[in-house]
């Protein structure tokens, strides 16, 4: 037979092909009595099928032996979603004393918004718990003391939920210089719960620690809340450049055109007169073209590059003669981005200049 021969695809039989229910029987018995690395990917396969058929095998891997399969088995159920599997995982929250397994057992009762978690997560936030196991010897095998992305995982738990409770215990634990740098998360988080989140993160631009400053200014330009606007203001005014960097690029991100940008193409470093080049939109093409003999050539090549994704854009003769003298800047990112730029809005009136730089063997 011709292997070209075959019958056509609806002729096929499929009568032989197991329905959803058996392969979620078939994956359950697995994680029941399979290997243990059997038993993970069964674990991880009935996460996918979604099935409430799997929940009862997945609540009884809350308790095997294996801590890869305790894990594996709290994310299918956190894919699933059944309200019934709450109660076990919060079981596994509390009595389980791996982090792997307290990290998925949180995400997946957040993830269900089991409102029932949330004063575990307090007492997780505010510290070690004697109410909560915990493997003391952890840290010692592992050189890492993974409470720390427990109480993460709990506030950022507790800030999708919307509970303001944790408000208080995040600034305590920005404040506590002893702690560890829960900043990057806690600014996120601060700013998840409203109008007292915001209220608590702005209090931050006045820290005396720059890192603090700088990661709230951040978090606070992404924000469309009044006070968190005001902030920003203030933040793209601070004394140092890193924190108006932070606040800068934040903002071009999310509002390229906002006026409060207008000001910071003279900025006295030239980090942040790149990063606005490079950000700001299309309302600003008059301020880029006028960035094009900057002392800077970072700041030269952002705003040459930056104008050749505006061909329409009709440049000023002051701005093509600067263009055209980039042509032989001594930098040769600065010359590269002005031939793109030049050829693109002037060709033909300077075709010779080009020649002249093909002629050139000592030029890269």
């Amino acid at each position: 037979m011709n292997c070209l021969d075959l019958k056509p695809l609806a002729a096929t039989p499929f009568a032989d092909v197991k329905s959803g229910e058996a392969v979620t029987r078939d994956l359950s018995r697995i994680l029941e009595t399979g290997a243990d690395i059997h038993r993970c990917l069964a674990a991880r396969a009935l996460g996918r099928i979604g099935s409430d058929g799997a929940v009862p095998a997945l609540i009884g891997a809350l308790l095997d032996p294996d801590v890869d399969v305790r894990t594996d088995s709290a994310e299918a159920l956190a894919r699933i979603g059944s309200p019934e599997t709450c109660t076990a995982l919060l079981e596994n929250l509390i009595g389980d004393p791996c982090t792997d397994v307290k990290l998925a057992a949180i995400r997946a009762l957040a993830r269900m918004q089991y409102d029932e978690a949330s004063p575990w997560f307090l007492k997780i936030a505010k510290g070690r718990n004697p109410d909560i196991v915990w493997d003391d010897e952890e840290f010692f095998h592992d050189e890492w003391d993974g409470w720390v992305d427990i109480q993460l995982a709990a506030i950022v738990a507790l800030a999708n939920l919307g509970n303001e409770e944790i408000i208080p215990e995040i600034v305590r634990l920005l404040d506590n210089e002893e702690e560890q740098d829960f900043s990057e998360t806690a600014f996120k988080a601060l700013a998840r719960l409203g109008t007292a989140g915001v209220a608590a993160l702005v209090r931050f631009l006045d820290s005396r620690d720059e890192r603090h400053r700088r990661r709230a200014a951040s978090v606070l330009a992404d924000h469309s809340d009044p006070t968190a606007v005001v902030a920003t203001t203030r933040a793209l005014k601070d004394s140092s450049t890193n924190v108006r960097l932070a606040a800068a690029s934040a903002l071009a991100v999310v509002s390229p055109s906002d006026v409060r940008l207008a000001p910071l193409f003279d900025d006295a470093d030239s980090r942040i007169r790149t990063e606005i080049v490079r950000l700001s939109g299309d309302s600003y093409l008059e301020r880029i073209a006028e960035r094009l003999d900057d002392g800077s050539p970072a700041v030269r090549t952002a705003a040459l590059n930056r104008l050749v994704e505006f061909p329409d854009f009709r440049l000023s003769t002051k701005a093509v003669d600067a263009a055209v003298g980039c042509l032989d800047d001594p930098v040769p990112e600065v010359a590269g981005a002005a031939c793109q730029m030049v050829a693109m809005h002037a060709p033909a009136i300077y075709i010779n200049k080009f020649v002249e730089l093909l002629s050139n063997n000592d030029r890269p």
